[in-house]
């Protein structure tokens, strides 16, 4: 059961668009219930343009209602300055990536997020980085 349903969580992300390399791991738990779980391992594909270090985009998070864009700009691109804010692939549940025209430092990321995050459309914003080295999605088990 863990098997299938890591599979499936696996063929789920491929569908979606996820590019990069994605494995899953079961193993044999001490209960009926840990044996149905499964952890499944992501790693985005690296990006060639930016170098380990920088950040090449933001999450941002829209109030309901809200359209990322006003008059062709994204929202709270007037609140930057010296980047190009492109709208970039809806994530689902009102957010979305947002794209710079140039990789930037982490500090700059926040600060841009920051900046963008004071529109009044704007639920939240933040950094689109890693937060660990082997990101991961572990698959509770459903109780029947």
């Amino acid at each position: 059961r863990a098997k299938k349903r890591a599979t499936n969580m696996r063929r789920y992300l491929i569908n979606s668009g996820f590019k990069g390399t994605v494995t899953v791991r079961t193993s044999p738990g001490d209960s009926k219930i840990q044996r149905r779980g499964a952890i499944v391992y992501v790693e985005p594909k690296s990006q060639t343009n930016a170098k380990a270090d920088q950040i090449s985009s933001i999450i941002v998070r829209l109030k309901k209602g809200r359209s990322l864009t006003v008059d062709g700009q994204v929202r709270g691109s007037q609140f930057v300055d010296g980047i190009q804010l492109i709208p970039g692939r809806d994530l689902g549940i009102r957010m979305y990536r947002v794209d710079f025209n140039e990789p930037v430092t982490p500090d700059r990321a926040s600060q841009i997020a920051q900046q963008v995050a004071r529109d009044p459309g704007i639920l939240f914003a933040e950094p689109d980085s890693l937060v660990t080295t082997q990101p991961s999605v572990e698959v509770d088990p459903i109780r029947e």
